[in-house]
């Protein structure tokens, strides 16, 4: 029992060095609010990323050393699954996340009794990999042993969402309101209000949630970036560009080279048709990642701007890294691959695959642009009813719907 307290007490030292870091960082950032990131802006953004990581690593080396010490430790397994999971969130190396998803297995093996935040852990760590029914499976079972458990009832609303059982994450999602304020639901509930066309109420959400992050001085510096992507990318699908561009640069502010902000904004300045800020910004999340989405949008800069041979060989990348592989397509993927007019019945495949198990409206959305292109029109129609069955106003599902809808006529 008391080396277990040790334990304990040596965990919350480790958020206690995270948390006062990465607050002296935050806050030395935030001295500048200038629209556009200066130069000295971005430095002093980089290095307080780089101090954060460091200390991150700090804490790894830490309980991978306890771990290999002690080969019946839980905890220390938990811990670090934890850890890799947010590194690869923040880094995009999916080998963290199969890392991630190793360690919480091992720790459960080692103890299933009173782990119910390894169960949630190894849960995300296969909602990285988009295994989305073993993941609700998991935290079903954690649920049910705490259903009072305000992250519990989040999580499983969010998976039964990426899964489009909309009547079971409605329901979730009904209780969850009135504690919509908590940071653990207000993303979550946000991308319901999504889903279901209320495009206000979701903008709200995430306001308000982005500034309550803001105003939070132990979360780590990906984190703040992360509420402010989520609200540039809806900003971005409800067509308020300047609002978006606001909000993805703020998450560079706090993290210039974190894939997911380089990504949200790479895919804002393809919006726009600002194809060299494409690809300045497509080149600098290539260093860090390897993204299909980003591969994608490069390829669609250089053509763009007239480079027809760089935009062969991104597209070699593609095939060599993503398409000959097994497994489901990313989404950007697939939508990619189709409006290029590639490797069609490749992309059906995976989506009629994808829709077996997985029926939500974006889901359907790739199967009706796939089978549009595959000649089978009458088909199509009837999948992209069923991406619109919601009132998403997402402007994807917006221009396929139209599109498939001009199919046949003149």
């Amino acid at each position: 029992m008391r080396f277990f307290k040790s334990r304990r007490a040596a965990t919350a030292a480790a958020v206690i060095v995270i948390a006062t870091a990465a607050a002296a960082w935050i806050e030395a950032s935030r001295a500048s609010a200038a629209p556009a990131a200066s130069a000295h802006d971005v430095a002093v953004s980089r290095k307080a990323s780089q101090e954060e990581r460091n200390v991150r690593e700090q804490i790894i080396q830490f309980y991978q050393l306890r771990a290999d010490a002690d080969t019946e430790s839980a905890g220390d397994r938990a811990a670090l699954a934890a850890l890799y999971l947010e590194r690869a969130r923040e880094g995009g190396d999916f080998a963290d996340v199969l890392r991630a998803e190793a360690l919480a297995r091992k720790s459960l093996l080692l103890r299933e009794a009173h782990n119910s935040e390894t169960k949630l852990i190894l849960a995300s760590a296969l909602l990285e990999q988009h295994r989305f029914p073993e993941a609700l499976v998991l935290a079903e079972s954690v649920l049910q042993d705490d259903p009072l458990n305000l992250t519990h009832r989040a999580v499983v609303a969010e998976i039964r969402l990426e899964l489009g059982d909309y009547d079971g994450a409605g329901s979730m999602f009904n209780t969850l309101w009135k504690n919509r304020a908590s940071l653990v639901v207000a993303p979550r509930l946000a991308r319901w209000e999504e889903i279901r066309g209320r495009d206000d109420a979701a903008l709200g959400l995430l306001e308000s949630a982005r500034d309550t992050a803001q105003k939070r001085k132990d979360l780590p510096r990906g984190q703040l970036a992360w509420f402010n992507i989520r609200l540039g990318e809806h900003e971005l699908r409800a067509g308020r560009t300047r609002e978006a561009r606001g909000a993805l640069r703020k998450a560079l502010q706090l993290a210039p080279d974190d894939p997911r902000a380089l990504t949200a904004m790479a895919r804002f300045e393809a919006s726009v048709g600002n194809w060299n800020r494409v690809i300045e910004i497509g080149e600098r999340s290539l260093e860090k990642s390897v993204d299909p989405e980003i591969l994608g949008l490069l390829a669609n800069a250089c053509r763009a701007t007239g480079n027809a041979e760089r935009a062969v060989e991104y597209d070699r990348v593609i095939d060599v890294a993503f398409v000959s592989k097994p497994g489901p397509f990313h989404r950007a993927l697939s939508l990619y691959l189709l409006d290029r007019r590639r490797q069609i019945p490749l992309v059906l495949a995976k989506a009629e695959d994808d829709i077996a198990t997985r029926r939500d409206v974006y889901g359907y959305d790739v199967l009706a642009l796939a089978l549009y292109r595959s000649g089978r029109i009458p088909e199509a129609r009837a999948a992209m009813a069923k991406a619109l069955r919601m009132g998403t106003r997402d402007p994807l599902l917006r221009r396929h719907a139209a599109e498939i809808g001009e199919a046949g006529k003149g």
